[in-house]
């Protein structure tokens, strides 16, 4: 059963809405700022928020290879379990966190019961 881990990249210790930036830097081991401003280049280049699915979703595909998973029944819990020794992003409802082996959430809350929408497989 996946288990949840308290976990916040933000450097200053805030607890706001970085989630995409936070979740992304952990998945992709890539330092906090460095993601957080090439997801500002990639939202001023589409003209939308860095924030928003479509814009992290191309960010993803555009300069990780990534592609999105479409999934709608599924909880973030048991996709960690269904890929526990992954390292998967998930997104849910205005939110997306990390999934890293073992079949652990690394986030500033426990989200393991929202159903995700969308998720990407960082690498296996």
């Amino acid at each position: 059963m996946a288990s949840f881990k308290y976990y916040n990249a933000n450097p200053e210790g805030k607890k706001i809405n970085d989630c995409v930036t936070r979740a992304i830097s952990l998945a992709t081991n890539t330092p906090y700022y460095e993601v957080k401003d090439l997801l500002t280049l990639s939202a001023n280049s589409l003209g939308c928020c860095r924030i928003c699915r479509p814009c992290y979703s191309r960010f993803l595909k555009n300069y990780y290879g990534l592609d999105a998973i479409e999934d709608d029944y599924h909880t973030v819990g048991e996709l960690a379990d269904m890929y526990p020794n992954s390292v998967l992003l998930l997104r849910t409802d205005g939110h997306l966190t990390t999934s890293m082996p073992i079949s652990t959430i690394y986030d500033i809350f426990d989200c393991r019961d929202e159903v995700v929408t969308h998720y990407w497989i960082v690498s296996l």
